[in-house]
């Protein structure tokens, strides 16, 4: 079909995008500086801090894989959207807390994944919160992209590279690669091999 561009005139919230998501419905999510907007079939939503979110300042996104979609914020904070509404925030905690939540995913196992700008990633199920950082072998703390693969593993793109966690295992070099210890991996996407 036709390549469609939007912007503010067509309803974006701003013209600088930071994160983008399609969901299970097919609706395009786009978050920015200014909030987060939906873009599906007949309509063009905006959502921002007078809707219930932390922040307008909207870093990542995720399908909750059960209709919603979680919102990472600069407001060191990361709420989920269901129906249009906000019905749960979680407030990242230390080490977590100063930090921009610049990626999150949430797996299989409905755990969810959060990124940060500085302080590695974080694992939650529930209340518990499982940190993983350059302490436990990741290449660096600045997280910016989480992917998981066909057999759980979860693929997390860092300012220095790319980590494999398989449980509580980090694999620091898991494509065997000495010279993406020097790449800054921006986006990751699991193929079907």
């Amino acid at each position: 079909g036709p390549f469609t561009a939007y912007t503010k005139t067509e309803g974006l919230s701003a013209d600088s995008v930071f994160s983008v998501l399609q969901d299970r419905r097919g609706d395009i999510w786009a978050g920015t500086l200014n909030g987060l907007t939906r873009i599906s079939i007949d309509e063009v939503r905006r959502y921002s801090r007078a809707d219930g979110l932390a922040s307008n300042y909207i870093a990542s996104l995720a399908d909750d894989g059960a209709g919603g979609v979680w919102v990472g914020m600069g407001a060191a904070r990361v709420d989920h959207l269901v129906g249009g509404k906000v019905d749960r925030h979680i407030m990242l905690k230390p080490p977590l807390a100063a930090y921009v939540s610049t990626a999150v995913f949430a797996d299989r196992d409905h755990r969810l994944w959060v990124g940060t700008d500085g302080s590695g990633v974080a694992r939650m199920v529930g209340e518990r919160t499982d940190y993983f950082t350059s302490k436990e072998g990741m290449p660096d703390d600045l997280v910016s992209a989480i992917a998981e693969d066909a057999h759980g593993a979860m693929w997390i793109g860092t300012a220095h590279g790319i980590a494999k966690i398989d449980g509580d295992h980090v694999e620091t070099d898991p494509l065997h690669d000495p010279e993406m210890g020097r790449t800054g991996i921006l986006a990751l996407h699991v193929d079907d091999r």
